[in-house]
């Protein structure tokens, strides 16, 4: 049996049903419209894994007076004339389910024959290789060659409406509610970039931002930590989430304050979480993106996906292959990650350094063109955070430990500024009109030393 003629009785099949009963939600969940060959198949499959998300069944009603099928109800009700039965249902998706991976196998095979054939050196060749085909698996979830844009539009619909109705799908929150609203809701599927100059508490943001991904959303995500050990991310990211200071934990909790040892009873408590948590951390010192590839397909076939992927930091890493210069090193490997976000599905967020430009400029902000060994950071992020307290570079400042967190590019949303408060426990929230106190202040401050220069 052809695949048009299996799609085209499978459709009938449910409609039949009319879009009830556990053997459709089955299928349903089984199949996904790259599994469908003909451009009007993938229309109505569609519009039944949108119904049935919005918990309507999908009959032929339902169907036919869907969005994606405005034009198709003739055909529609055609096939629903020429099925007899919804019995052979289940069949005909494990029919057309085979189908689909023999067909992709062959377009896999077909790209790797392409590849082996080129007069490019080894490495390349198995990099390239590596991106299209699993050695466990034997397939990654890629597509091949340009899209119609009635496909296109199909996506963009699906995407509009998880934002709409479903937005954990599409948007990954990062546990800081000021953040999340300038982003536009969260992080989006893409790379980046969270940047500063030493001890402004980059590691810090990014253990709450793993906090809130992998405990609070029990998300599986990956952790690359090239600078620390294995143990002390773990410090760090239940420090920030119990809440406990650094030191109290490496003290055993001596405190005369706490003779009860209240805080040690909330330690082990938290720390049980860790344990029901997703959360990988690799601590190899010389990672590379191929390494990563590798650990976030091992978390995908075990979960089903991955929901973020960390990596501290990106100067720090392995390249693939030698470049004569270490800022075209850096950009081809700030490209792969990139590509890395759409391959997953998931936010690819990680840590960069500065090349302390920004130390020698009357405002020390840093801005995106600061991020040291490479100009391609800017072109590839999508989003970019330097982090500023003003604490670290003047030391009567009032602002004290209060850290700006500056969206200073964001290719989904608006750019902005919000504030943290660097504890011994992390980062807190600050009450909103602490900081616009120290704003006024400084404006009134700055105003005065107008003044006081035009006299």
């Amino acid at each position: 049996m052809d695949s048009h003629l299996t799609e085209q009785n499978l459709l009938g099949a449910i409609m039949f049903l009319k879009g009830f009963g556990d053997t459709v939600d089955e299928v349903l969940d089984l199949l996904n419209i790259k599994d469908f060959c003909s451009q009007t198949h993938k229309h109505i499959f569609q519009a039944m894994v949108d119904l049935k998300q919005k918990g309507i069944n999908p009959d032929v009603n339902a169907v036919t007076q869907h969005r994606f099928c405005d034009d198709g109800y003739l055909y529609i009700y055609e096939t629903l004339k020429n099925t007899s039965s919804g019995y052979n249902l289940k069949a005909y998706a494990e029919h057309l389910k085979k189908l689909s991976e023999l067909r992709t196998i062959q377009q896999r095979v077909n790209s790797i024959n392409e590849l082996i054939s080129k007069p490019t050196d080894l490495d390349t060749k198995l990099n390239a290789i590596s991106s299209l085909f699993d050695y466990e698996t034997g397939i990654t979830n890629q597509t091949d060659g340009a899209k119609h844009i009635s496909e296109c539009l199909q996506n963009y619909l699906s995407y509009l409406d998880d934002r709409w109705n479903n937005s954990d799908k599409v948007l990954f929150s990062s546990g800081l509610t000021d953040l999340d609203k300038i982003l536009g809701g969260g992080y989006e599927i893409g790379l980046h970039a969270i940047a500063a100059n030493p001890k402004m508490g980059k590691t810090e943001l990014m253990a709450k931002i793993i906090n809130h991904f992998g405990i609070e959303k029990k998300l599986p995500v990956y952790v690359g930590s090239m600078e620390m050990q294995d143990f002390q991310v773990v410090h760090r990211l239940i420090s920030s989430y119990a809440k406990l200071a650094k030191q109290l934990i490496m003290n055993n909790f001596n405190d005369d304050n706490d003779p009860e040892k209240t805080s040690e009873s909330l330690f082990f408590t938290k720390l049980e979480d860790y344990r029901a948590a997703n959360i990988y951390i690799d601590d190899k010192h010389d990672n590379s993106v191929s390494r990563i590839r590798r650990e976030a397909r091992k978390i995908t076939r075990k979960h089903g996906y991955i929901g973020g992927i960390f990596v501290d930091y990106l100067q720090l890493m392995e390249s693939d292959r030698k470049y004569d210069r270490r800022d075209l090193e850096v950009g081809a490997m700030t490209r792969a990650l990139k590509g890395m976000s759409k391959e997953f599905q998931c936010p690819v967020i990680m840590l960069l350094q500065l090349n302390r430009g920004n130390t020698s400029r009357i405002d020390k902000r840093p801005v995106p063109s600061d991020s040291r060994d490479s100009g391609a950071v800017e072109q590839d992020v999508d989003s970019w955070i330097g982090l500023y307290r003003d604490s670290v570079f003047n030391t009567n400042s009032p602002w004290k430990n209060i850290t700006e967190i500056l969206v200073k590019l964001n290719r989904h949303g608006e750019t902005g500024t919000c504030y943290q408060k660097l504890t011994s426990m992390g980062f807190i929230d600050v009450q909103e009109n602490e900081i616009e106190r120290l704003i006024n202040n400084d404006t009134k401050l700055n105003v005065s030393n107008s003044r006081t220069a035009n006299f």
